[in-house]
């Protein structure tokens, strides 16, 4: 995210949203930010298998 600033505006904005959203909830926080992360993930080419993996340990609650 440090090489693409529009990127890492969008995760600070993101970041900042979830936190008014959810100040007591890291769960909610945590589930919130992933679909972002993972799509970023992916774009920079990572593994199906890993990208579902992030998925499934960030949505347990």
């Amino acid at each position: 995210m440090r090489n693409n600033k529009e990127v890492a505006r969008l995760y600070g904005r993101l970041k900042q949203e979830l936190s008014k959203r959810y100040p007591n909830d890291i769960n909610s926080y945590i589930e919130g930010e992933t679909e972002l992360i993972t799509s970023i993930l992916k774009s920079e080419g990572m593994a199906l298998e890993e990208l579902e993996r992030i998925d499934e340990i960030n949505r347990k609650k």
